[in-house]
């Protein structure tokens, strides 16, 4: 499966690369010997190797349910923007923005990220343009 990855990778087979993987957990290899065996292909194009693998594991999208905790005292309860909810909301929205960097952050045609957090009156709440400077 290793020579599979390699190819895979070397290629940016998306097909090649889930088998590849798939076959390399179920035979055991764990990331330390996968990473060794592809060190030599991701030296050749660290960015775009790099973008390509996280591409395949990171979800483009994200949904999270947000509760704010039963110890909170009524006032907290009460407001628009919890301090949980902000958290819940960012933490969503950074779990699926990719990190590999880019020369210009603030490019058009670089990913961002865009939240929305709904309540029982609706829309409270959207975080749109988050990119990542690193």
């Amino acid at each position: 499966p290793l020579p599979a990855l390699r190819a895979a990778l070397e290629e940016r087979s998306e097909e090649k690369w889930v088998d590849a993987v798939t076959r390399a957990e179920r035979e055991g290899y764990d990331g330390d010997q996968i990473a060794n065996a592809l060190e030599e292909i991701i030296a050749k194009d660290p960015i775009g190797c790099h973008r390509f693998m996280e591409n395949m594991h990171r979800p483009p999208q994200a949904m999270a349910v947000i509760n704010i905790g039963q110890e909170c005292d009524e006032w907290e309860q009460a407001m628009r923007y919890s301090h949980e909810m902000i958290n819940g909301a960012l933490s969503s929205a950074w779990g699926v923005l990719p990190r590999v960097p880019r020369e210009d952050p603030w490019a058009d045609n670089v990913d961002k990220a865009h939240a929305e957090v709904v309540g029982n009156s609706g829309v409270v709440m959207k975080l749109n343009g988050m990119t990542s400077r690193y």
